[in-house]
C-alpha cells in the first residue's frame, strides 16, 4: 500500500495490510504516526521513539512526532515492511 500527500489538520487516518507493505509519505502540517510490523522492518526519515516492546516478544512498534501531531496516521501489517517518509 502507498500513500504520499498532504494530510488534513486533525484527520485519522489508517492503512493496514496483512503480509504487503506499507509506504507512507506525507506533507502539509504536522502529524502523528504510529506503525507496527510483527515480522517486517520499520524505516523512517522522520525521528522515531520506540514503543515499549517487553510486552512483544517479537515485532516492531514506533511512534513519531512532527511538528504540533495535528493528523494521525495509524500505520500496520503482519509480515511485510513500513516506510515513513516526510514530502
Amino acid at each position: 500500500f502507498v500513500f504520499a500527500g498532504a494530510v488534513a489538520r486533525n484527520a485519522r487516518y489508517e492503512f493496514s495490510t496483512h503480509s504487503g507493505n506499507v509506504r507512507l509519505t506525507l506533507g502539509g502540517g504536522g502529524f502523528e504516526v504510529s506503525a507496527n510490523t510483527f515480522s517486517g522492518d520499520i524505516q523512517s526519515d522522520v525521528p522515531v521513539s520506540v514503543n515499549d516492546v517487553r510486552s512483544r516478544p517479537t515485532g516492531r512498534s514506533v511512534r513519531a512526532v512532527v511538528g504540533d501531531g495535528g493528523a494521525r496516521a495509524t500505520l500496520s501489517t503482519f509480515s511485510g515492511n513500513i516506510v515513513i517518509r516526510r514530502q
